[in-house]
């Protein structure tokens, strides 16, 4: 007998100059890897936001929420702490919870994200690129139940982006994730269905459907 979802979301998110998305019954099961695709301003980071129980400012969501587990969120902003080091902000959640922290599995995990011997440094001496991998282990460094990850490797080059993506799901295997991605290819990756925002609904397609298909639904 199947268990009770992770996450089971009804209702309808409405906003700003007349933004609307109709959300129907999205439903997150354990070990579900999820896409999002849409186009700029289509609603995804919104829809993340309301998932994670986080309503944007101007944004109201009228319907049903129900979650069995805790989150790990990565947004697009790095939110990054200047006065602590690359390490203590993969550790933020844990110093946030006054848990013992892990200093091995941080180290684990920059190395996992390219950041090898980084541990030590100050965030302002970082790229936009590394600091994006810092914001990226910070989230896999979470127990979370579910992953929700907006855009994650914005600014990365597409062989690191392959990569990165790659190791996030061996992190991944067995755990539930929802990416954000302007890339079919990315969201292929995930071997799961590939959620479409489009025309104010979200639309559902197998990993292999056609690029075309994809893109005409984002319309």
């Amino acid at each position: 007998m199947r268990q009770d979802p992770l996450l089971q979301v009804s209702g309808k998110i409405s906003g700003p100059q007349g933004f609307s998305l109709e959300l129907g019954s999205l439903t997150v099961h354990d070990g579900m890897g999820l896409a999002i695709l849409g186009r700029s301003g289509a609603g995804k980071s919104t829809l993340l936001r309301v998932l994670a129980g986080m309503m944007p400012e101007g944004f109201a969501f009228v319907g049903q929420r129900y979650v069995r587990t805790n989150m790990a969120f990565m947004l697009q902003e790095f939110a990054l702490i200047d006065a602590y080091s690359v390490r203590r902000n993969v550790m933020l959640g844990g110093l946030l919870r006054s848990e013992r922290l892990d200093h091995t599995r941080a180290e684990t995990l920059l190395d996992q994200v390219g950041l090898a011997g980084f541990g030590h440094r100050k965030i302002a001496s970082l790229s936009g690129g590394q600091a994006r991998r810092v914001s990226l282990a910070r989230m896999l460094y979470e127990d979370a139940g579910i992953w929700l990850l907006d855009e994650p490797f914005a600014g990365l080059d597409v062989k690191t982006r392959k990569e990165v993506l790659e190791e996030v799901l061996v992190s991944a295997a067995g755990r539930s994730m929802m990416l954000v991605t302007h890339d079919p290819r990315e969201a292929r990756m995930l071997g799961q269905p590939i959620m479409v925002i489009g025309q104010g609904r979200l639309h559902y397609f197998a990993p292999d459907a056609p690029d075309g298909v994809l893109l005409e639904a984002m319309s």
